[in-house]
């Protein structure tokens, strides 16, 4: 039953996140980053996020996409979109700590938040940084004290 309800809310993320994803106006942030990825992959200079100060990681799984899909909004707002499912599953694992209906509650609660909604589903770092750092959380609160879960949690920091 715990794993039906987990797939309906994952359903309805989805739906909800990459419906109409692209009537937003875009956002000044967003072109920002479409630009260094777009200069990124022209050059081939994978660091060129550090000329804007701006940690690479995200940059580089736009480019990634961008490589695959094309350069697009779309494809930005979309790397915003999946890491905001992992960020759901992240945020699962730690409501799950407490007990199952709590990790199913807090993601749907999760799923219905109007401000990860908005967040959700722009091309900007703020969604990465946050699935980031819950995970670090996820595995810093691990209760067997494995030295590779230590490690994780220290990647992911």
């Amino acid at each position: 039953m715990n794993k039906v309800l987990l797939l309906l809310l994952t359903i309805l993320y989805c739906l909800q996140r990459f419906f109409r994803l692209l009537d937003l106006k875009i956002f000044l942030d967003e072109a920002l980053y479409l630009r260094i990825v777009r200069d990124g992959l022209a050059s081939g200079n994978i660091w060129i996020s550090f000329n804007d100060g701006k940690e690479p990681l995200f940059f580089w799984i736009q480019s990634m996409a961008a490589q695959i899909f094309g350069q697009s909004l779309f494809v930005g707002r979309g790397a915003s979109v999946v890491s905001g499912f992992f960020l759901m599953l992240a945020i699962y694992h730690l409501g799950q700590k407490f007990s199952t209906k709590a990790g199913l509650l807090s993601v749907f609660l999760y799923v219905l938040s109007p401000f990860f909604y908005f967040y959700n589903r722009l091309s900007i770092l703020d969604c990465l940084l946050t699935t980031l750092l819950t995970y670090f959380l996820v595995f810093l609160l691990n209760p067997s004290k494995k030295r590779q879960l230590s490690i994780l949690a220290g990647i992911f920091f």
